[in-house]
């Protein structure tokens, strides 16, 4: 399984900060959604340390700073 390390840049860590002072935001760092379930909406998370969560959004961060490198020859724009 993949698992990215995460070093927040301060615009980053701002957002981060923003989010934490929320009441309605938990933010779950070191763990890997497993599964996703409910009816109409979303409903409950599985994660990979065993936890199951309820949740009523879900907001996945995989990274604040672009890397385009991959597509640069690809796309002629930056």
């Amino acid at each position: 399984m993949w698992r990215a390390q995460i070093s927040f840049t301060q615009r980053a860590q701002t957002t981060v900060e923003k989010l934490q002072a929320k009441e309605n935001v938990t933010i779950k760092t070191g763990v890997n959604i497993q599964e996703i379930s409910g009816g109409e909406h979303l409903e409950k998370g599985l994660l990979d340390n065993s936890e199951e969560i309820s949740v009523n959004g879900l907001f996945i961060a995989v990274g604040m700073v672009p890397q385009t490198e991959l597509v640069k020859e690809c796309w002629p724009y930056s």
